[in-house]
């Protein structure tokens, strides 16, 4: 029964670092600081809690498959639950991890996905369900065939081959999906198993026996805030690792967290008072829940890890105009908005750039879009589809399909280094996993909160045209970031 309900115990094969992280060649100064430091610390004091802090695009991710893998490796537990904090950031995760348990080739590795809407989700849903399942669409398979056949595509028509990460149907009940040992699903799904609702002894059975990723931590408003600290202490009573990330967090926010943990395990905070729980930027910080020591990354590759991944960005405010509010009297008229971004669009456009035009409101994105598809004369949304719509009330299929396209990281997509995408302020923190384009809209939505924008500036990959990034932040200006040309 066990092992048809897929809730057999699942141990990963070891396999090198690039089969298992699609082909990175080597790790970089903070993954391989974790591989080589973390390892030894966990195989002498066990389980505990880790802290990963780095600007977005800095490779924090791999970081924490990584530390899973040696928590899961040192100690007794097995799988990953990886948190995050919205759906699309959630949907981008489950894409990595489905790659990173397909490339050990196990027999058989469930990963689900948990959210309200995963089932919008086109990677997870009916056409990737087991074969000798039954379907849910009346449909017939749609044809996948592209005109790129690799010999491994379906036919038309024809059912998908199995996948060795597709759960079974008992592991796609709402409630029962967190039970399979590799999960990704958003915070809400984990916090409620310290809240008294229906089922939280359900959730918490599925946070055992396995490590515990929360990602994007200081997205958390802080009621959620206090959830997770409730959630960290009992982890801690649970020796179940933890690795928390983020690029923000502050710190004594995260020192707040791994003294909640260190509580549960039996660590009270008098006896703690006098540690500092606060890692260093760039770096990590790890906690063992045996003796509550703390473990640092070596400033030396903190500092190279700093070096290699620094970036400078140049921000510029440009005086607009909104159609929604005039120019007060006896002041210079002032450009409308649509012109200022037009005339920006139509320069990255010419240059073979990517731009993305971040508007604080769905109006204002549809009307943005229009007005570029006419100023630019491509009323199909020109050559290849360059030209995007992305917005809530979209409906989940189109704009889950949309969201995959806008992902401008991927190689070897149609026009990947070409798009312009036209954005509402909801997608603003989708994307620091999923594209090099996309990570400059959250820049731009982020810009009244943060300082040093030119520290979190930091991507991976190479674009040679200028890449420029519009954000309507208020009514009457508009942000402007450009990426400087990268040989």
């Amino acid at each position: 029964m066990v092992e048809e309900s897929g809730l057999t115990r699942i141990i990963l094969p070891q396999v090198p670092f690039t089969q298992a992280h699609g082909g990175l060649e080597r790790p970089n100064a903070l993954q391989d600081s974790v591989i080589g430091q973390l390892a030894a610390e966990v195989g002498e004091k066990g389980p505990g809690i880790l802290v990963v802090t780095d600007a977005t695009g800095g490779g924090k991710s791999v970081t924490a498959l990584e530390a899973a893998r040696i928590f899961n490796a040192c100690g007794d537990t097995a799988g990953i639950l990886w948190l995050l904090p919205t759906m699309a950031t959630t949907d981008a995760a489950y894409d990595m991890l489905e790659a990173y348990v397909a490339a050990h080739h196990p027999e058989h590795a469930p990963v689900s996905l948990v959210h309200s809407h995963s089932y919008d989700n086109t990677a997870y849903t009916d056409h990737r369900l087991a074969a000798h399942e039954p379907s849910t669409s009346d449909a017939y398979w749609p044809d996948r065939d592209d005109g790129d056949d690799d010999g491994e595509r379906p036919v038309a028509g024809e059912r998908p081959e199995e996948r060795v990460t597709v759960p079974d149907g008992w592991l796609r009940g709402w409630d029962r999906a967190l039970l399979a040992q590799f999960t990704v699903a958003t915070h809400d799904q984990a916090l409620m198993a310290v809240l008294p609702v229906r089922f939280n002894a359900l959730r918490m059975l599925a946070l055992c026996g396995r490590t515990v990723i929360v990602d994007e931590v200081h997205a958390l408003p802080p009621f959620m805030r206090q959830a997770l600290s409730r959630l960290l202490h009992w982890m801690g009573a649970m020796a179940c690792p933890v690795v928390l990330l983020s690029a923000t967090l502050p710190g004594h926010i995260s020192e707040q967290l791994v003294r909640s943990y260190l509580d549960g395990a039996g660590h009270a905070h008098p006896a703690t008072a006098h540690l500092d729980c606060r890692p260093s930027y760039p770096g990590w910080l790890y906690a063992a829940a045996s003796d509550a020591s703390l473990t640092r990354i070596d400033p030396a590759a903190a500092e190279a890890h700093a070096d290699r991944h620094r970036r400078r960005a140049d921000l510029r405010l440009h005086p607009v105009r909104h159609p929604s509010c005039a120019d007060p009297e006896d002041t210079p008229a002032r450009e409308s908005r649509l012109e200022r971004i037009t005339q920006e669009i139509a320069r990255v456009a010419r240059s073979g750039g990517c731009a993305a035009v971040y508007c604080a409101t769905m109006t204002d994105a549809q009307t943005t879009y229009t007005h570029l598809r006419t100023a630019l004369d491509w009323p199909d949304g020109g050559p290849d589809g360059q030209l995007l719509l992305l917005h809530a009330r979209l409906p989940g299929h189109q704009r889950e399909a949309l969201t995959r396209t806008a992902d401008l990281g991927k190689a070897g997509a149609v026009g990947g280094g070409r798009r312009r995408v036209v954005w509402t302020r909801g997608r603003r923190v989708t994307f620091g996993i999923i594209g090099f384009g996309s990570l400059l809209i959250a820049l731009t939505g982020f810009v009244g909160s943060y300082t040093a924008v030119p520290r979190r500036v930091a991507v991976q990959g190479t674009h040679r045209a200028a890449s420029v990034c519009f954000g309507v932040a208020e009514a009457s200006s508009v942000w402007q970031v450009a990426r400087p040309n990268v040989p």
